[in-house]
């Protein structure tokens, strides 16, 4: 924003910056707060890192524990006392299982190519209670959590029907697993995949702009989870990702090319224009209705975003005149 200001850039139309408290991950609350307030556009980008390419969708995510209960002790007057930490090291490969089932049964056309496969994820592993005194011992239970991505058009409880079924099937047949109770559940709000249609023409836009200023785009998706859906579902807007090149995400040393800073502020200085643009479409009434028929007709009159040209009044129908926009371009088909 301060590289376009210096610039001395005169955009078209409105540009909303916006950063907000809690963006994702405790539900999206900023990013939902500002949906409800009106703050919504032609097109979002949200510029989180996806190695310079153009990304209508992202993966939804869920976060969840997986609790591996026995009893604690130390087996020292003769009786053997199952430790929940070798039942957790079981639950480790076989949640590597189940990563390689759930990426042969879901695939996505614009998820395609080495780091786009879905993921479960275990990022720790607890044997420790809340507020506490662990002596040396087995520990009572064991703690794993973990996240598992989903491609856009799966749901939380299919998700959440998939691994509960399989960790209560494995519970009660693996031999590293039955002498103790398992229990999942999820710790967090389901953060939703979204896809905006790569032929959508705000989509389009952003393809131009980026060749504009010499690149040659990809279209892909992003595999990452944000709040791409909540601009998408509660905004009604096209939602985009395109971020800079980078590596070692959520590390201390995580980076990215300062350079593509620099690319993407071009790519952002052409875009306004070419969306906010007072461009029309003329369209004769009847040859609008019989080619979108009534359904998408009655959608364009009544949600309004047009001007009626009463001077081209025929026998066949008014000849309309309808501001360019990506929700009405939307609507219509590119061949009109």
């Amino acid at each position: 924003m301060r590289l376009l200001r210096d610039l001395g850039f005169q955009s078209a139309g409105d540009i909303l910056f916006e950063s907000v408290v809690d963006e994702e991950l405790a539900s999206g609350n900023g990013t939902l707060a500002a949906r409800m307030r009106g703050h919504n556009a032609d097109i979002v980008l949200v510029p989180e890192p996806t190695q310079m390419e153009i990304c209508p969708a992202c993966l939804g995510g869920l976060v969840g524990e997986l609790t591996i209960i026995g009893k604690s002790g130390i087996p020292f007057t003769g009786h053997a006392i199952p430790n929940p930490i070798t039942g957790a090291a079981r639950a480790v490969e076989l949640f590597g299982q189940w990563e390689r089932k759930w990426r042969s049964e879901n695939s996505h056309p614009l998820f395609k190519g080495p780091g786009k496969e879905l993921k479960i994820m275990i990022w720790k592993i607890d044997s420790t209670l809340p507020e506490q005194f662990t002596q040396m011992g087995m520990p009572l239970q064991v703690n794993l959590s973990w996240a598992v991505w989903c491609y856009p058009g799966t749901t939380e409880d299919e998700i959440l029907q998939r691994l509960m079924a399989y960790w209560q099937k494995h519970a009660e047949s693996d031999p590293a697993l039955r002498p103790f109770k398992v229990a999942l559940e999820k710790t967090f709000h389901f953060v939703r995949p979204w896809e905006t249609s790569p032929k959508h023409p705000a989509v389009k836009a952003l393809v131009r702009a980026f060749r504009d200023v010499g690149g040659d785009p990809v279209i892909s998706g992003a595999p990452i989870s944000c709040d791409l859906g909540i601009y998408g579902e509660f905004g009604k807007m096209p939602a985009v990702l395109l971020g800079p090149r980078c590596d070692n995400l959520h590390a201390t040393d995580e980076w990215v090319e300062i350079r593509d800073i620099i690319s993407l502020t071009e790519i952002f200085d052409n875009l306004p224009s070419d969306i906010g643009s007072a461009e029309f479409l003329e369209i004769n009434e009847r040859v609008l209705l019989e080619r979108l028929g009534p359904e998408k007709y009655n959608l364009l009159f009544k949600s309004g975003g047009f001007t009626l040209d009463l001077d081209e009044i025929d026998t066949t129908g008014l000849q309309l005149q309808i501001p360019r926009s990506s929700w009405i371009d939307g609507i219509i088909d590119d061949t009109y």
